[in-house]
């Protein structure tokens, strides 16, 4: 989720969103296919955009100093979601099979959404999660390998 997250950010777009939440006491999880940054008319946004958004991800306190000064900058991108689904024909789903897919994205714009929430405000809720819900054990050590999978020899994530 990290990698894909840092994906995100760093260039606008990233596919296959493992989330996660405790909707009415009951783990949900999902995958998302693909998520986009993009401004109010649903268009991927422009470079300075992204760079102002990665400048942000990499040091929060000076972007907030930054952009204090120049207007609500959130207001102007989005996190888009998608999903696709495979068809036999080359026709439109039923609208039954349409509806199916637009609760599904509620879902996990829901999913999602608790998911970065809980991140920003409160690393630990997420960290419960993980911990009580998927049964992480905190005190094993990742495996070196998989270490190997995620990062670079000199520390970069490998996006691959």
């Amino acid at each position: 989720m990290y990698v894909m997250l840092r994906a995100l950010i760093m260039s606008g777009a990233t596919r296959e969103l493992y989330v996660f939440a405790k909707l009415r006491g009951t783990l949900v999880t999902g995958i998302i296919d693909g998520l986009e940054i993009v401004d109010e008319k649903g268009q991927a946004v422009e470079q300075h955009i992204l760079d102002h958004i990665k400048g942000w991800y990499k040091d929060k306190n000076s972007f907030y100093e930054r952009e204090s000064a120049s207007g609500n900058f959130f207001a102007n991108w989005y996190v888009k979601l998608a999903d696709t689904k495979t068809r036999g024909r080359d026709s439109l789903p039923l609208k039954s099979q349409q509806l199916s897919a637009f609760h599904q994205l509620l879902l996990y714009h829901s999913l999602f959404s608790d998911l970065t929430n809980h991140a920003a405000v409160s690393p630990t809720i997420v960290l419960d999660l993980l911990v009580n819900d998927f049964s992480l054990e905190l005190d094993i050590e990742v495996n070196p390998l998989i270490l190997d999978l995620i990062y670079k020899t000199n520390g970069q994530i490998d996006y691959s």
